[in-house]
């Protein structure tokens, strides 16, 4: 089922028609949001302070992204000695379920990587490039900063191979339309092979050593491959376990010393003198629901134990689902999955409706009640879209206390008058 795309803001933007436009017509004088058309609208936000470096942005996954452009920076960077530019990832666009793209591309958009390339060398110009980003973002500042000469980069808690992060295969599914890996796709996903021949770019990496998967997967490797040690600063604080980012005070300390530093050496005995606090927030947690896993990972943990599609009639506008027990059922056994043929169901519809929504899933569902044993327990109904054709429903175990084995919980469908059986 094909979710509906983020709108844009209205906002009002300076408006380029290519990025061929903007090489040629771009004035950094004035700060301005910025729209250049491409397969997707790339959107840019541009403070100019007259600095001698320009700090570049780029966004971590967020699940709350409701329009877009999307900018996250601004805190970080109001009060730098530095002109900012704060990037929107067009991918963002695609689908409202996708909380992430790393500034990667899409199959509309798979030259993306050359073309905001070309926009942060025409935007830089005349300044030092400082790109910034943490976790998804950290990816997109390595990525970039490696494709500009003179260069730093900034990344906190990056990822380093993008196909070693679990919200990887949903990207590929909503981006470029396939399951088949990261050697289907146009670029590197690896960002640590752009830094394996010596590349000359600076790297600032702030690694949590209490992120585990981030520390083994991604720092681990960036370490092992990088072919210029001299200009990898390795930050690696104990900012507690998981996905923690460093305070906003800190991340702004980092970049104050980036910024007054010179050359690599000095850069690197600057920051050994800051102490990097924990902000006590897991990011990951953040977005775990709607960049839930890899379909295979998400039917390992809640399996599904039965699929049913229904043809609708136009005078069927309502369904109720009722669930029976051998044994006694604990509430929140079973998630039910509902999906409507010829309709796009987004979150508000849902709620509409009388469903809930789940990120996670990507769908509108319930979850099944208490149910005495041997008794029907039957749910609140819920209405069916106009336009339906049909429903398609799924349901999950969702909780393992309480299932035993060999055991048949029946299932009943009452807009069809039919019955089926879970094998849980």
């Amino acid at each position: 089922m094909r979710m509906p795309r983020r709108a844009v803001k209205n906002l009002s933007f300076k408006e380029f028609s290519s990025v061929e436009e903007f090489r040629r017509h771009w004035d950094s004088k004035s700060s301005s949001a910025i729209s250049i058309e491409d397969k997707l609208p790339i959107h840019l936000h541009w403070t100019n302070r007259q600095a001698e470096n320009t700090v570049i942005c780029f966004s971590a996954a967020s699940s709350k992204v409701r329009e877009v452009p999307f900018w996250t920076g601004r805190g970080v960077t109001s009060a730098l000695d530095a002109n900012v530019l704060l990037v929107s990832d067009p991918s963002m666009i695609l689908d409202r379920t996708l909380s992430l793209g790393w500034y990667a591309g899409s199959l509309e958009q798979p030259d993306l990587i050359e073309t905001l390339t070309e926009v942060f060398r025409v935007v830089s110009q005349g300044t030092r490039p400082i790109f910034f980003g943490a976790s998804a973002g950290g990816w997109a500042a390595l990525k970039y900063a490696a494709r500009l000469d003179g260069a730093v980069a900034v990344a906190v808690n990056p990822q380093v191979d993008i196909a070693r992060y679990k919200y990887f295969p949903y990207y590929l599914r909503k981006a470029w339309k396939t399951e088949d890996g990261s050697e289907c796709l146009p670029f590197e996903g690896n960002v640590a092979r752009d830094y394996a021949e010596g590349n000359d770019t600076s790297v600032v990496y702030v690694q949590n050593e209490g992120d585990s998967h981030h520390f083994i997967e991604h720092f681990t490797t960036f370490k092992s491959t990088c072919g210029n040690p001299d200009k990898l600063i390795e930050l690696l604080p104990d900012l507690g376990p998981g996905h923690v980012a460093p305070t906003k005070e800190s991340l702004i300390q980092i970049l104050e010393t980036t910024i007054a530093s010179r050359s690599a050496s000095e850069l690197r005995t600057n920051l050994s003198c800051i102490e990097i606090k924990s902000s006590g927030v897991n990011n990951e947690v953040k977005v775990s629901g709607s960049s839930f896993r890899s379909s295979e990972a998400l039917n390992r943990r809640y399996p599904v134990l039965l699929e049913k599609k229904y043809n609708l009639s136009p005078s069927i506008r309502v369904c109720t689902v009722g669930i029976k027990s051998p044994v006694h059922l604990l509430a929140k056994a079973y998630a039910i999955e509902v999906h409507f043929d010829g309709v796009e169901i987004e979150k508000a519809i849902a709620r509409k409706l009388g469903l809930s929504w789940s990120a996670g899933l990507h769908c509108a569902f319930f979850y099944s009640q208490e149910a005495p044993g041997r008794a029907w327990t039957t749910y609140d109904s819920f209405r069916i879209p106009e336009a339906a054709t049909g429903v398609h429903i799924v349901v999950r175990q969702w909780r393992q206390e309480g299932l035993g084995e060999n055991r048949k919980d029946s299932v009943h469908l009452y807009c069809k008058f039919d019955s089926f059986q879970i094998e849980a």
